[in-house]
């Protein structure tokens, strides 16, 4: 019986384990890179980082929703060669197309760095390089993006995986070693630009062997990318409130308050986001499963799918929020000292946030592989303007205080609870319909 359970399950332990194994690597890494750039490199150049990190992100969004509208594309296609390769090339070359054009928006930001943020004279260079950096780095990574897709819907989980333990494992040690030889953050941002350049290299010629296809621009069909972007759009606006939520309050609070002030409310939020990494693998590793339950029309196992993942991520994310809202503070005292003041109000606010955000995340996975990411487009949208509006004005009664409870509310009052049933409603009704067929 023990083993017929473990034959069964195999693909699940061994995807699991080795998406603990990253977010711990992550975690690791993190918990040793943090206190030494910091203690060595100083809060502002620390805080540089997290914003630079925050900047490129932005540029994500210049294409417009493509990757999503890839996923769902590619998971109902992967096994014709024919309509794999057009829609891969198409996808290609709109994004080395993009990744040109938001070469503009790059240089007018760089053109302007000191005017947009408070930054230090005797720093404002290495910022600006910083940025050049990280900024080629996000464009190597925006192209070849679609790699990554490709080995995650051919249940390749544990090879996509082992990858980013050797990715993040090269850029946390790597950066160590570069602090401790006496570099700085443009030192870091080169061996990301490397690392990330070494990691797409071996994607291409790994996906190669799983899907066949090749590059070209004869496959390239536009007519095609149109109809992507259709549905694209409504993944664009979906990816761009998320960016905002998580990515503004540090350009918020580096535009009020500089960059040093960026660096105390990143390490909390960072130390619990990070947390929820733990938490989101429980969803992730059914999405393959879950893609497959859908292009077969087998809402009654998606539906009993969703179900699970939903329930074992409150129960995971419950534990972790108590967790960290009693000793999250503690262990950022032990591990960075008690030179930096962090503040357990901030902590209890993220806290409760990642409970709320991890079970979002969870009906997210099912609304955009359903294809019914328009409702859910919209209603991030009204937390975008919620967010904005809350956090600045709750910034100017309670501080850093009120950026993140502006986050936290807007994502409780508008996001938290109405994508979950109308998803429980739309999965019923294909369920009735098909029994109605059926009878």
């Amino acid at each position: 019986m023990l083993n017929q359970f473990l034959t069964k399950h195999f693909n699940f332990f061994h995807h699991i384990v080795s998406g603990y194994g990253a977010v711990g690597i992550n975690i690791l890494i993190f918990g040793f890179l943090t206190p030494y750039m910091l203690h060595n490199l100083g809060k502002e150049q620390y805080g540089i980082w997290q914003l630079v990190s925050n900047i490129s992100m932005y540029f994500s969004m210049s294409a417009l929703g493509l990757g999503s509208a890839f996923h769902v594309e590619f998971a109902k296609i992967k096994s014709d060669i024919e309509k794999s390769q057009r829609l891969i090339n198409t996808i290609f070359f709109a994004y080395l197309a993009v990744g040109a054009v938001s070469i503009l928006g790059f240089l007018v930001l760089l053109s302007n760095f000191e005017s947009l943020f408070i930054i230090s004279d005797s720093l404002l260079a290495k910022a600006k390089l910083t940025f050049v950096f990280s900024y080629l780095a996000f464009l190597t990574t925006f192209i070849f993006g679609f790699l990554d897709v490709i080995l995650f819907l051919h249940n390749k989980i544990t090879t996509r995986n082992i990858i980013d333990i050797a990715r993040i494992s090269a850029n946390g040690l790597g950066s160590l070693l570069l602090i401790y030889l006496g570099f700085d953050i443009v030192s870091i941002a080169v061996l990301s630009l490397f690392v990330v350049m070494c990691q797409y290299v071996y994607n291409y010629y790994f996906t190669k062997k799983l899907q066949p296809y090749r590059i070209s621009f004869t496959y390239f069909d536009f007519t095609y990318l149109k109809s992507l972007y259709k549905s694209g759009f409504y993944f664009f606006v979906y990816a761009l409130s998320g960016l905002i939520i998580f990515n503004t309050d540090n350009i918020i609070i580096s535009h009020f308050m500089g960059a040093e002030s960026v660096s105390l409310y990143a390490v909390i939020f960072r130390f619990v986001t990070i947390s929820e990494k733990f938490i989101i693998v429980i969803a992730m590793v059914k999405v393959p499963k879950m893609s497959n339950f859908i292009a077969s029309g087998n809402f009654t196992a998606v539906l009993d799918l969703y179900r699970k993942s939903w329930l074992a991520t409150l129960g995971v994310s419950v534990a972790v929020a108590v967790f960290l809202s009693i000793f999250g503070i503690d262990i950022l005292t032990i591990w960075l000292g008690d030179k930096l003041k962090f503040d357990i109000v901030l902590m209890w606010i993220f806290s409760a946030f990642i409970v709320v955000h991890s079970l979002s995340n969870v009906t997210a996975q099912y609304f955009g592989s359903l294809n019914i990411i328009k409702t859910q487009s919209a209603i991030s949208t009204l937390e975008v303007v919620a967010n904005l509006v809350l956090s600045v004005v709750f910034y100017h009664q309670f501080g850093l205080r009120g950026i993140a409870l502006g986050t936290l509310i807007s994502h409780i009052l508008i996001t938290s609870w109405y994508p979950g049933l109308y998803l429980l409603k739309y999965l019923n009704n294909k369920i009735k319909l098909q029994n109605a067929i059926q009878a």
